[in-house]
């Protein structure tokens, strides 16, 4: 048995290494069990405590507040000015002999003006003393910062629900049927959950407080709309970095959806499923989740209110990126593998010994062969007669390379042929090219000719012997002067479409915007007919063709034009950066296109109407896809039949050359073609 393992000791390298391994790898991963075993429950349940405590005094903030926006308007409400103008107002109402009739007489004159509108009763409300106090001290008085304001809009209403003063136009007179004045005036006070408000066009609460006179008795009820971020920034702000910079924090409501979020979110978009099922379990806790394929560690505490107000459920949820949670971890197991890899250093130190004789010399002599086979001497051998697995090895070295002598020699013979095959497939193409190039100019120069001579003929024929023959034949001389003016266009835009890779222009920076108003300059007949508005956003600078880029403009707003509905044209242009690229967009309040028929809109020659109703040769949009492959872009259609359309496109932001469609050549007229040599 000695004997055995002796000889296999022996004349196995593998047996060698494996042992010297093996010894090594079980003292590491003892020390690192030992190691991580010891600290990481500890120091996991650390971690959670701390960020459990802030996530609950995140939440105890943001309820406090909420709550001070309430002892605002309550502060605001006990000034002379305010109760003696609700006193006024209660009093004249009481003296009507109808109230409910006139606030609704006048809520329907209100809502009946368009919102822009503002009537001589609407100004006298907007400019009053009490309204012009509380834009001062309430709305420009909260302001946190450049354009960001704590109240949004404020509304005082009387006894009778309606409005007294307001910082801004309101959408209605009469107030009581809002569920903000009918709970502050039954309970004193209210603070709703989160909602939108379409008027103001952001998210945020609905703050109201019951007004009394000197005597205790209510005169009406101020509501504050409070912008949920001036209440929530100042609480969550740098709160989930303070552990660790990874750090991200969500603010969710009772029923899990996102009022606030470090991260790029939608206001009120529902929370992940898996992210809903951990909040049914308990108040606060922590779970691990994954988030754009990171492992990330999860820590949350449900909202219970602050002093005598009791919240609405807010969840405060701050999560971490685990592996930088458990760094601390992984370096005391880096220090671990560093004192045991002392250890298995002084093992590799006998393992070298033991193993140079044997592995060391036999390697170099592979190096330098396989250095000379590298500088191409494929007859290059090793000469090594061991009989363990290097003895082995050098063997099938020996077969490999000479089977590599055989394969690069037939490799060679089989580049040569596609060489000389590439170069008439190159010579073929360059041909075919040059034929289609002098289509293109027979197309604009020997075809023309005689189409201007039949169409001029026509029309002479026209003018002389309209009325003198009989209708049948006006008829047909006016179906052939038509067919003639409409080949003579198809053919122009034909030749348009060839030459967009052949004779574009070098690609430059400019403003798109310029460009956009020449486009609409040479538009400008067709816009005051049509009754057009045409309206841009912001445009780029872009490295584009000028031309090609003014007629892809051109042709995509003169289809917006003549797809028109009933309605005048209302037409805008606009761009935003996409991922190293800028998606400009056309929109218009057309006609629009039945979704079946998206992919036959930018064939040549494709139509969906008929040329009587919409005139055109089918070539347009097949054009401006043309154009924009040139740039390297894409271009597409959103749009619904009846619900306008919006057509897209893309122009790379970043430096690059026009692409040609084949190879560019020069066209020479018939006659006149260039001998070769």
């Amino acid at each position: 048995m000695n004997s055995l393992i002796f000889g296999l000791f022996k004349r196995s390298i593998g047996a060698k290494i494996s042992v010297a391994v093996l010894v090594m790898l079980l003292l590491v991963l003892s020390l690192t069990w030992w190691s991580i075993k010891s600290s990481s429950d500890s120091y996991m349940d650390l971690v959670s405590n701390n960020s459990i405590a802030l996530a609950k005094t995140a939440t105890r903030d943001i309820d406090h507040h909420v709550l001070e926006q309430l002892d605002v308007l309550g502060r605001f409400s006990q000034g002379y000015t305010i109760k003696d103008t609700l006193s006024e107002s209660n009093a004249w109402f009481g003296n009507l002999s109808d109230p409910i009739g006139y606030m609704e007489q006048v809520d329907e004159n209100w809502t009946s003006v368009s919102e822009g509108v503002v009537t001589p009763f609407m100004q006298e409300l907007i400019r009053g003393a009490v309204s012009q106090d509380i834009r001062e001290s309430l709305v420009n008085g909260t302001q946190v910062g450049p354009g960001f304001f704590v109240f949004r809009e404020i509304i005082v209403a009387n006894s009778y629900g309606a409005a007294v003063a307001m910082s801004q136009k309101t959408l209605n007179y009469i107030q009581n049927d809002k569920e903000w004045w009918q709970f502050a005036w039954a309970n004193g006070s209210h603070i709703s959950d989160v909602k939108y408000d379409n008027h103001l066009s952001i998210h945020g609460l609905e703050v109201s407080s019951r007004i009394y006179d000197t005597a205790g008795r209510p005169l009406g009820v101020i509501m504050g709309f409070v912008d949920v971020n001036s209440v929530v920034w100042s609480s969550l702000g740098g709160m989930a970095t303070s552990l660790y910079s990874s750090g991200g924090i969500v603010l969710l409501t009772s029923d899990q959806r996102v009022i606030f979020s470090t991260r790029p979110f939608r206001p009120l978009e529902e929370a992940s499923t898996f992210v809903r099922e951990q909040f049914l379990r308990s108040s606060s806790g922590s779970f691990v989740g994954e988030e754009n394929s990171r492992t990330r560690q999860y820590y949350f505490c449900r909202s219970e209110g602050y002093s005598d107000y009791s919240g609405h459920g807010w969840l405060s949820v701050i999560s971490y990126d685990r592996q930088q949670v458990m760094s601390p971890l992984t370096d005391l197991r880096n220090i671990t593998l560093a004192l045991s890899a002392s250890v298995g250093i002084v093992s590799l130190l006998g393992t070298y010994m033991l193993l140079s004789r044997s592995v060391r010399k036999p390697l170099t002599e592979f190096r330098k062969a396989t250095a000379e086979i590298t500088h191409g001497n494929l007859e290059k051998r090793v000469h090594i007669t061991s009989r363990d697995e290097i003895g082995e090895l050098a063997s099938d070295f020996n077969i490999m390379t000479a089977k590599l002598g055989e394969q690069v020699k037939g490799l060679e013979d089989k580049v040569a042929e596609r060489t000389i095959a590439y170069k008439e497939l190159i010579s073929r193409l360059r041909n075919a090219n040059r034929d289609l190039a002098q289509f293109a100019y027979v197309a604009s120069h020997d075809l023309q000719e005689p189409l201007r001579m039949i169409s001029s003929y026509l029309q002479l024929l026209s003018k002389r012997y309209s009325g003198h023959i009989d209708k049948d034949a006006d008829e047909f001389i006016g179906y052939a002067v038509d067919g003639a003016t409409r080949l003579q266009r198809m053919i122009n835009d034909l030749l348009t479409f060839s030459r967009v890779g052949t004779r574009g222009r070098p690609f430059a920076k400019m403003d798109v915007g310029v460009v956009l108003g020449f486009a609409l300059t040479n538009l400008e007949v067709a816009i005051e007919e049509a009754h057009a508005k045409v309206s841009h956003s912001n445009l780029p600078t872009v490295k584009a063709d000028e031309v090609q880029l003014l007629q892809l403009f051109q042709n995509l707003i003169e289809n917006a034009i003549k797809f028109r509905s009933d309605k005048p044209p209302a037409i805008h242009v606009s761009a935003e950066r996409g991922d190293g690229e800028w998606v400009f967009s056309v929109k218009d309040n057309g006609i629009g296109i039945d979704p079946q028929y998206r992919d036959r809109l930018f064939v040549i020659f494709q139509r969906l109407h008929s040329a009587a109703k919409y005139p055109g040769t089918g070539i347009g949009l097949a054009l401006c896809k043309r154009i924009v492959e040139r740039h390297s872009g894409r271009i597409w259609v959103e749009s619904e039949l009846g619900k306008g359309s919006t057509f897209r496109f893309t122009i790379p932001d970043k430096k690059e050359e026009p692409v040609a469609d084949g190879f560019e050549v020069e066209i020479v007229p018939p006659g006149q073609e260039k001998k070769e040599n």
